[in-house]
């Protein structure tokens, strides 16, 4: 509850479910595999209202990939490389989050989409390597206690 304290917002039930749902999944995930994971707890609109209020106060992050959201609860806000092959997700830091500057730019943004091939499917090629993939895999550094706030 410290966490929504620090950030002005009520500890809701609803909401507490879905920060829950994110700070335990070891990948991140879409609004929907939120919404199918606590459907007899919350309603779609409850889930898509708290994931931007969660994202807008900086408790959890997103990112856009093959056009969806999937969101994420770390320490700090990373990027994800995605195996094209078999869909494994690792972590990849951010060492331009806070001090980006662009002359005449505020308030700035960014994306950044990784994808590439694992060792471990260079080692064994198989005729996927094409196919479309999602958020499939394991992201380490999500659930890494480095990235995990145990205060509340």
């Amino acid at each position: 509850n410290e966490i929504f304290k620090t950030n002005n917002l009520k500890a809701t039930k609803p909401r507490l479910a879905i920060f829950l749902c994110l700070k335990r999944s070891r990948r991140p995930l879409t609004a929907d595999d939120i919404y199918l994971h606590l459907r007899k707890k919350v309603n779609r609109a409850t889930v898509y209202r708290n994931l931007e209020l969660l994202r807008d106060s900086e408790i959890i992050f997103s990112e856009h990939y093959q056009n969806k959201s999937y969101y994420y609860f770390a320490k700090s806000p990373h990027h994800h490389i995605i195996c094209r092959s078999c869909g494994r997700v690792e972590c990849v830091p951010c060492y331009h989050q806070r001090s980006f500057k662009v002359k005449d730019f505020t308030a700035i943004t960014h994306e950044m989409k990784l994808e590439g091939i694992c060792n471990n499917c260079l080692k064994q090629p198989n005729e996927k390597d094409n196919c479309s993939i999602n958020f499939s895999g394991i992201c380490i550094d999500c659930t890494d206690s480095r990235y995990i706030i145990t205060a509340w």
